[in-house]
């Protein structure tokens, strides 16, 4: 797995051409063959120089004979190639229609933009009340601090940095415009397509035929008002042509798929997933389903015998496995250790992001609603409601896992979630829109300020993430025909213990090709976060205002063995929840070998954050 992070440019290009041209030397081959057998029924009139196609029929040595089998076997491999290619192109073709979108209340959408505008804001002051009202007694104090919404009354003045951030950064949106060529109703046309997947003449349409209190559009003006406080500037009337086809939107613009050869990349991957599903049986796993609807969540789970046996408030929590990519090492780590085997483990099954393509819920991504039903099936069976659950989430898992931590505060005990996606998706550089609009170009600046080796470096994982997830079919439809953001986004005061690094820790990867992994770190500090080790200055996006932080890891599980409680003298102990490292991928850090990975299983097992005194 570290060779492909570690994989030259050049030898990704190879790779990539590879596959690329093995397709067109399947279609190569059947046509050739379909010419040759033309000729040979006299169907077709060639030259009698025409090499035709070596036939079993013909043969005459021995030499003959074999390189005839070779011939029809590999005609039998290009036939496949071919009609597996075409089948994708008819998929591909079924993958542009937009769904229907089910419609959300325009106070739940209003909210939801006022939050990301409020965020990385000042938080508000808190209310004085002479009297604890009964819910705050309810409230886990260690949730995180919700977005201000005090710009709405006190707007930004233009030259403020945050204000200034926040136009550049939104301004990615508009293929990275200059602020003031976004006009009043491009910014309409964006809100549209964001908030409700549809474009300003239909929404303008819709409002004709609708009263004046169900219109969409005066929402619309009121949201655009907010944008212009948070930008200290107001946007100019109108509608600037030049943006009509450069403004991004995912749910608009047409989905983008690389084809791939069956054999060399979803066999492989099938393979790969069938290893994968023999062996956990083989550990003990069942392979389950929800009942509640069709084609439901499918998982693996296991739980011990010893579990069983113990009383229910002495079961340590289950814990719930939601993969991303390369994510191997975890469920081998689940699967085989100690402490794996002492609790139920309970892994989700993916199929529209794991390249099975063949599987009925390939092109059927659950959205939250059915997921969260799914899972309360299953909870309820397995009986987890008496002892809670841990959330393990990598990557696209993160979002599933978002979804349950709203679903079931109560329930989740723990939560561990790395390389997120689930944070600031309003943000450009998060997810969707790096999945599907960053091309391979490098930024001069960044040349002349990088070294070679390391812009080498960020095109070959780039280009890796773009060919192998981006632009693979079932993942590039969820992503932009499924992906909705309003139920993707996880706040931080939704997350149980949030400032609470024994319960929530986040890992980010500098380099990370998907999302801005500096951006998220300075939302999860503005949240009430702090970083697990020092950062260096030059490394830092946030400032603290402590030197030192605020909650310090101490280790009170049941489940926490004496012995590993103290820290060796070669280690540090972290203490905060954040884990940034400046020089991964995404993905990296669960490669073997590498320090985080082992920091993230001491976690998971209730030894703390520890690195080795000479890891950075």
């Amino acid at each position: 797995m570290s060779l492909l992070f570690n994989a030259p440019a050049l030898a990704v290009d190879v790779g990539i051409t590879v596959l690329h041209g093995f397709i067109g030397s399947c279609w190569l081959v059947v046509i050739y063959r379909t010419v040759s057998l033309g000729g040979q029924l006299a169907i077709l009139s060639l030259p009698s120089s025409f090499p035709h196609y070596p036939s079993l029929s013909s043969a005459s040595t021995t030499n003959e004979y074999w390189i005839s089998i070779g011939c029809e076997i590999l005609f039998i491999i290009s036939l496949l190639e071919v009609t597996f290619s075409v089948y994708c192109l008819y998929l591909i073709r079924c993958a542009q229609a937009v769904p229907d979108t089910p419609p959300r209340p325009l106070k739940l959408l209003r909210d939801l933009m006022i939050h990301a505008l409020g965020s990385g804001l000042d938080s508000d002051p808190l209310p004085t009340s002479p009297r604890g009202s009964a819910n705050e007694k309810d409230l886990d104090p260690d949730l995180g601090i919700a977005p201000s919404t005090d710009f709405l009354k006190n707007p930004l003045p233009f030259d403020h940095p945050k204000a200034k951030d926040f136009r550049e950064n939104h301004s990615i949106w508009f293929s990275n415009c200059r602020w003031e060529d976004i006009y009043r109703d491009n910014h309409h046309e964006w809100l549209c397509a964001a908030l409700l997947n549809k474009s300003l003449k239909q929404v303008k349409e819709e409002d004709k035929l609708k009263s004046k209190e169900d219109t969409v559009m005066p929402h619309m003006e009121e949201l655009l008002v907010a944008y212009e406080k948070r930008v200290g500037a107001k946007m100019p009337e109108g509608y600037n042509e030049y943006l009509s086809d450069r403004t991004i939107m995912l749910f608009k613009d047409p989905v983008r798929v690389t084809l791939r050869p069956l054999t060399l990349s979803y066999g492989l991957a099938w393979t790969s997933n069938e290893i994968i599903r023999h062996v956990l049986k083989y550990k003990g796993f069942k392979l389950k389903s929800s009942s509640n609807r069709k084609n439901g969540l499918k998982y693996f789970v296991r739980i011990p015998d010893s579990w069983k046996k113990l009383p229910p408030d002495q079961r340590p929590p289950a814990i719930i496995f939601v993969h991303g990519i390369g994510t191997v090492v975890l469920i081998k780590y689940l699967t085989f250790s100690k402490w794996g085997n002492e609790r139920p483990v309970m892994i989700f099954v993916q199929p529209h992001i794991s390249m099975e393509i063949f599987s009925p819920a390939f092109f059927l991504p659950p959205n939250e609603s059915q997921l969260t039903g799914d899972v309360k099936e299953a909870f309820e069976n397995l009986g987890f409601y008496e002892t809670g659950v841990e959330l393990l989430a990598h990557s696209n898992g993160t979002v599933v896992a978002g979804w349950i931590i709203k679903a079931f505060p109560k329930l989740v005990k723990r939560s561990c979630l790395l390389d997120p996606i689930c944070f600031a998706l309003w943000s450009v550089s998060s997810t969707s829109t790096n999945l599907t609009f960053r091309s391979y170009r490098i930024n001069p600046g960044i040349c002349l300020l990088s070294t070679l080796g390391k812009a080498m470096f960020a095109i070959s994982i780039e280009k890796l993430l773009r060919f192998g997830m981006a632009e693979e079919l079932g993942t590039a439809y969820y992503t932009r025909r499924h992906f909705n953001w309003p139920d993707a986004v996880l706040w931080p005061h939704q997350v149980p213990g949030f400032r609470d690094p024994k319960r929530f820790i986040v890992i980010l990867s500098g380099k990370d090709a998907i999302l801005n992994a500096g951006r998220i770190r300075r939302y999860l500090l503005d949240g009430g976060m702090t970083d697990a080790f020092p950062m260096p200055q030059e490394n830092s996006n946030s400032s603290q205002e402590h030197d030192e932080p605020l909650i310090r890891v101490e280790i009170d599980r049941q489940d926490s063995r004496p012995e590993n409680r103290y820290a060796s003298s070669g280690e540090r102990i972290g203490t905060g929840g954040i884990l940034y490292d400046s020089e991964s991928a995404h993905g990296q850090t669960l490669v073997y070998g590498h320090p985080y990975l082992k920091a993230i299983i001491g976690w998971l097992e209730g030894n703390g954050i520890r690195l080795n005194e000479n890891l950075q």
